[in-house]
């Protein structure tokens, strides 16, 4: 779906939905993960990605992607809107600001423990309110086919 735009001047975008999207892991993956995130873009979503910080710069240059969060257990998190680094809660009120079709979902490309950490901390600290969560085993026929896909 092609995003819509208002009438004014400063157009403001509506998306399908929001959809966080997690993988804290190898270089290798978070970089096959950016193309799922460039077919979300694509469609009409608003993706945010949660990766880790020693693959920032990686996020920082998927294109088109506007929100990502770095986490990681025993590290500070870090925010970034836009490529800039916010505080948290300039973090929370631009997320709350993004106009969607329907309501927010989780998709865990990793299914780990660190991965359902994200998550908590997305609900709990954040307060981010998920109507579906999606998970990936990594080892899965079906996330074969997605990063398939994500190369098409």
């Amino acid at each position: 779906m092609d995003k819509m735009n208002n009438s004014n001047t400063d157009s403001i975008n509506t998306y399908e939905r929001i959809v966080f999207i997690t993988r804290l892991s190898a270089i290798g993956d978070v970089i096959i993960a950016s193309h799922t995130i460039s077919k979300l873009i694509l469609n009409g979503y608003f993706p945010v990605f949660i990766t880790s910080h020693t693959t920032k710069d990686i996020a920082l240059s998927i294109n088109g992607l506007e929100a990502f969060i770095c986490y990681q257990k025993d590290l500070n998190d870090t925010y970034y809107i836009k490529g800039t680094e916010v505080k948290k809660d300039v973090f929370i009120q631009e997320i709350n600001k993004i106009k969607s079709l329907k309501k927010n979902i989780y998709i865990d490309l990793q299914k780990t423990s660190r991965s359902k950490r994200a998550y908590k901390f997305l609900t709990k600290n954040l307060n981010i309110k998920i109507e579906d969560k999606f998970t990936i085993p990594k080892m899965t026929f079906y996330r074969l086919i997605l990063i398939i896909f994500a190369f098409f």
